[in-house]
C-alpha cells in the first residue's frame, strides 16, 4: 500500500512540475531569436588563437587558406550563416540557413558532401551544438560558443571517429 502511494505521489509531483514548466518548455523550443542574439555579427578568424587538427591532419599552427570571415544574421526566425574566403571578400563561399526547431536543414557546408544536413541545438543564447551528417555517416560535430562579453566566437569541430582531434577556430567580432 505504501509503495503504491509513493508511486502515485511521484507521478503527481512530476505531472505538476511538467504542467508548471509548460510555458517555459514551449518557449525554449520556439527559440524566439531577435537581432540582439549574441551570435548575430560579423566574425573574423584570429589566426594566432586558432588550431587545426582534424581528420588525419598534422596539427597546424597556420590556418588553411579561406573561410576566414563568418557573418551570422537573423533571417526569417532563424540563422543565415555565410562564410567568406577573406575578411575583405563580399561573395560568400557558403551560405546556409537553419532554425533551432528540431528539424534537419540542408547543405551545412555548401553542399559538400552532397546530401549533407545539419541538426542544430541551441543550448543557451551563447552556445549551440551542431550535428552534420549524410545518410551514410556523421560528417562533423561542432560546438559554437560566443564569449560572455560577446567579443569572441569559438567553433570547435571534430570527426566522430576521432573526437580528440579537432579544429578550434577563434573569431573576433568585427564592429
Amino acid at each position: 500500500m505504501h509503495a503504491r502511494f509513493r508511486e502515485l505521489l511521484v507521478f503527481a509531483v512530476a505531472l505538476v512540475t511538467v504542467w508548471g514548466l509548460g510555458d517555459r518548455l514551449a518557449s525554449a523550443d520556439s527559440h524566439d531569436l531577435d537581432s540582439t542574439f549574441p551570435l548575430f555579427a560579423s566574425w573574423v578568424r584570429n589566426e594566432a588563437k586558432s588550431s587545426f587538427n582534424r581528420g588525419n591532419q598534422v596539427r597546424q599552427t597556420t590556418a588553411p587558406r579561406g573561410n576566414r570571415k563568418w557573418v551570422m544574421q537573423l533571417e526569417n526566425g532563424g540563422v543565415r550563416q555565410r562564410h567568406y574566403d577573406t575578411p575583405e571578400s563580399t561573395d560568400p563561399l557558403v551560405s546556409i540557413f537553419y532554425k533551432f526547431d528540431g528539424n534537419e536543414w540542408k547543405d551545412p557546408h555548401g553542399g559538400k558532401p552532397p546530401g549533407e544536413v545539419v541538426l542544430p541545438w541551441l543550448i543557451n543564447p551563447h552556445t549551440q551544438i551542431r550535428h552534420c551528417y549524410t545518410p551514410e555517416k556523421t560528417t562533423e560535430w561542432s560546438l559554437y560558443v560566443v564569449s560572455a562579453d560577446g567579443k569572441s566566437f569559438t567553433v570547435t569541430a571534430w570527426d566522430e571517429a576521432r573526437p580528440w582531434a579537432r579544429n578550434i577556430q577563434v573569431f573576433d567580432k568585427v564592429d
